[in-house]
């Protein structure tokens, strides 16, 4: 459908989306439609089980001759027609008879849209792996980086230090809503057009319900309450959500791309043999994965716009709206694709140079740091006044060329009000930059946690909806009380795992499932099933009362290992150090001393390793 260049094609797009929007793999997604829709038909008795397995037979050879098909499509107005008519004298060549129920009922739009849909989700699936590795990348490097310290910039000005880990994790938090967006917009679109030539079927009459239904089924689409032929507001919501999420990496993209100049030299782009070079200038280092990036985000908004200026189609069929989103529904999908690419190899190798992010923070001597002075001051002789004491001393550093901590205690040593106000411990203290990072730990902590919540939820779901591929041949109907148990041990699994990385962290979880053998699997898994999927999200208690019940639980039965994982896990569920020493001075009484003793050593083990909680 879209038209691309085979030279910039692996510069701006992703290998298996481009696959996906091929001309193959259009051919290939219109001959599987044709081929559900007539297995469908057979199962319902609308055509002869033989038509149906010959035509089968016949789109699976691929029989359809693409620039024959292009040629044609010129007078025809769309690709289906000729399509149609090249698909039915290949079967025509193997059984005249069969051949009279190619494209039974359905019309041109049914085939494309249909098509389409089943390239959109090739293509999303893809993009939803890359996005799930960028996000753990900026997962990985906010947690690394949590604590590194850099300038916060604000009008491209220096402003207050805050951590590398925080400007990561806004990135991870914005990729957060992006997947979530993804993950809706996609389940929207899964859809099967089907409505025959005016949205009523009419071509099928009363076994219109069951066709449409078998032809979902062997396409594993959702059936829709009705045909959709002028209402595009799914794909326009697909391409909405691609166009925030393009948005989204060229935010990171001209982070890193500032980061990278010369004269800031935070970071760089993960170096390879011809990555970034010059063609006259040897030493030059160019950001090319952020300049990918940007170039998508530059080129994808007027496409989504085109999507939404498509949606005011006439009446039952589309006079020019639809035939516009053939190409641009494609070029947003691989534009997107490419940018998540670019970006996943960047963020994946980025190489941070916390020394020169350091270095940066003392470009000012210091004056970055003035609210800090000035607030610390404030608490002695006002804000307004401090204000103006800190501002004497900022302009005496820049006209001394000293450091604001030198000049301000000069200036406050010269004032007898003031002299003695800040100590030189205090004024070393609010000189250094990583004293005045504010919530920026506490922040990117949460932003990571968010994600790898998010990740474990999704995984779950994910696993829990996971669907046999259609056969083709109708389900028997003796089958489905059997799966019914199937299911909801699925959905309590999937909602066990879950709970289990809430509470103990899903790196202890993962470790957990790697370590699975054959022996154990089983009763792993029936325990995240029935004690995570049943007690831990029974609505009875809340979980910060279950994590003390569990803990005082360990205690009483002298399980030292698992009582440091709980007390570990403790935290995630809002317990704090206090409470946890009532309960092991409570659970004391009753398990006497030496298991108290026992719990309370562990206790400050793991709290006073880890900083506890207040």
């Amino acid at each position: 459908m879209p038209t691309y260049s085979r030279l910039t094609d692996p510069m701006f797009g992703s290998p298996a989306v481009l696959a996906a929007f091929s001309d193959a793999g259009t051919v290939r997604a219109m001959l599987d439609t044709e081929a559900a829709l007539a297995r469908a038909e057979a199962c319902c008795g609308v055509i002869p089980q033989q038509a149906a397995q010959m035509i089968a037979e016949v789109c699976a050879a691929d029989p359809i001759d693409a620039d024959k098909l292009a040629n044609d499509a010129v007078a025809a107005g769309n690709l289906a027609i000729p399509f149609v008519k090249q698909l039915t004298a290949a079967v025509a060549l193997r059984d005249a008879d069969a051949a009279r129920y190619v494209h039974w009922g359905a019309t041109s739009q049914d085939i494309i849209d249909t098509a389409l849909v089943l390239q959109l989700m090739q293509a999303l699936h893809a993009l939803d792996n890359d996005l799930s590795t960028l996000g753990d990348a900026c997962a990985d490097l906010a947690a690394a980086h949590r604590a590194t310290p850099m300038v916060g910039r604000t009008w491209l000005q220096h402003a207050l230090p805050m951590t590398f880990g925080l400007k990561a994790a806004g990135w991870l938090d914005a990729l957060r809503r992006d997947r979530d967006r993804l993950d809706a917009s996609r389940q929207q679109a899964r859809v099967l057009q089907f409505g025959g030539a005016a949205g009523t079927l009419a071509s099928l009459g009363d076994d219109a319900p069951a066709v449409a239904a078998q032809f979902a089924q062997a396409l594993q689409l959702e059936l829709p309450t009705l045909p959709w032929h002028a209402h595009r507001d799914r794909l326009v919501e697909v391409a909405s959500t691609l166009g925030m999420l393009t948005g989204t990496l060229g935010k990171m993209a001209r982070d890193i791309s500032l980061m990278m100049q010369t004269e800031i030299a935070e970071v760089s782009e993960p170096a390879a043999p011809g990555r970034g070079g010059s063609s006259t200038m040897p030493h030059k280092r160019n950001p090319v994965g952020c300049a990918a990036v940007l170039t998508a985000a530059v080129r994808v908004p007027p496409l989504v716009a085109t999507m939404l200026a498509s949606m005011t189609q006439e009446h039952e069929r589309a006079l020019g709206g639809w035939q516009a989103e053939w190409d641009t529904l494609p070029q947003i999908v691989a534009l997107a694709a490419g940018a998540l690419r670019q970006m996943g190899e960047v963020v994946s190798g980025l190489q941070v140079d916390a020394a020169r992010m350091r270095a940066n923070l003392d470009i000012t001597r210091g004056l970055i740091l003035g609210e800090a002075a000035m607030l610390e001051l404030g608490r002695h002789i006002g804000r307004l006044a401090a204000h103006h004491v800190v501002e004497r001393a900022s302009r005496r550093a820049v006209d001394e060329g000293s450091t604001l901590r030198d000049a301000l205690a000069r200036t406050l040593a010269e004032d007898p009000k003031h002299a003695g106000l800040l100590d030189d411990a205090t004024l070393d203290r609010l000189a250094d930059p990583a004293h005045y990072a504010g919530q920026s730990m506490r922040f990117a902590d949460a932003a990571v946690k968010a994600w790898r919540n998010g990740r474990g939820h999704r995984t779950a779901s994910v696993a829990s909806h996971i669907e046999p591929s259609s056969s083709g041949s109708a389900p028997h109907a003796e089958a489905a009380p059997t799966q019914a148990p199937i299911r909801d041990d699925k959905a309590r699994y999937a909602a066990g795992l879950a709970v289990r990385r809430d509470v103990l962290g899903s790196a202890h979880v993962d470790r957990s499932l790697q370590r699975l053998t054959p022996l154990t699997e089983e009763f792993q898994n029936l325990i995240t099933r029935y004690a995570w999927g049943e007690i831990w999200t029974r609505p009875g208690l809340p979980r910060h009362t279950r994590s003390l019940i569990t803990i005082a639980m360990m205690v009483a039965l002298n399980r030292s290992e698992e009582l440091k994982l709980h007390l570990r896990a403790a935290a995630n569920n809002g317990v704090t150090r206090d409470e946890i020493k009532e309960v092991l001075l409570q659970t004391g009484i009753y398990c006497g001393v030496p298991a108290a003793n026992s719990a309370f050593h562990l206790a400050q083990e793991i709290l006073g390793d880890e900083g506890g909680t207040s």
